[in-house]
């Protein structure tokens, strides 16, 4: 009974066998197998999309690195234009105090023309003097000895000279001397020269011009000299 089971088992098991060897195969769907219009137009769109996708991946890569490129050159410009700020500033500041060292050469140089114009007037004053007491030295030399009439501005009555025999010259009783020279003594005294004319003598006059040049005669006993000396003025001015 137990050989009968066993091969009954066996045959059992080689049906389920055969069985699950035997599969039928399936034909698949003609139509679906069949590509239809809208499958075209998705597949077409598709591959555009992708191409479109590829190309704005690589626009994007083009754009970042000319974006670096765009950021090195924008913080150059702003250090350049950092740079550029400090130096104008500075010089600014040097231009403002060159102005002012030409403001001050400008005030400078006008002050030393005033004071040259100042100078040059006082010179020309000082020529002036000179000449006009070179003209009064000339007036004592010359024209005082020839004036007409010189007996009547005489003493009345002169001093008994000894007859010496020499021809009598010229006589200046108490006439001061001329300034330069002329008939002024040997040995002149400086401190009362000093105080009739306020000046030095020839012999010591240096380029240094002298602060008071106004001549002042010593008064005399009479007026006689006064008077002719200012006659002779008067005679040569007019």
């Amino acid at each position: 009974m137990k050989e009968v089971k066993v091969i009954e088992k066996i045959v059992e098991v080689e049906k389920r066998v055969e069985v699950e060897k035997i599969v039928e195969v399936t034909k698949p769907c003609l139509t679906c197998l069949e590509s239809c219009k809208q499958c075209i137009e998705k597949d077409e769109r598709f591959s555009e999309l992708e191409k479109l996708k590829e190309q704005l991946l690589f626009d994007v890569k083009n754009l970042k690195k000319s974006y670096d490129v765009l950021n090195r050159h924008v913080n150059g410009l702003e250090k350049t234009n950092s740079e550029s700020e400090k130096g104008l500033k500075m010089l600014n500041a040097t231009m403002m105090t060159k102005q002012k060292e030409i403001n001050m050469y400008i005030e400078e140089c006008a002050k030393r023309k005033k004071e040259l114009g100042n100078e040059a007037a006082e010179n020309e004053r000082i020529r002036r003097l000179l000449q006009s007491y070179k003209g009064c030295d000339y007036i004592i030399d010359r024209i005082y000895p020839t004036v007409e009439g010189f007996e009547a501005f005489k003493d009345e009555q002169p001093k008994k000279r000894k007859d010496t025999g020499k021809k009598q010259g010229v006589c200046y009783n108490k006439c001061p001397p001329p300034i330069w020279e002329g008939y002024s003594p040997r040995k002149p005294n400086e401190e009362e020269l000093k105080q009739a004319v306020n000046i030095k003598l020839e012999s010591e006059i240096t380029d240094v011009l002298p602060d008071n040049i106004d001549v002042t005669f010593i008064a005399s006993d009479t007026d006689h000299e006064s008077e002719l000396i200012k006659r002779v003025v008067d005679q040569v001015l007019c």
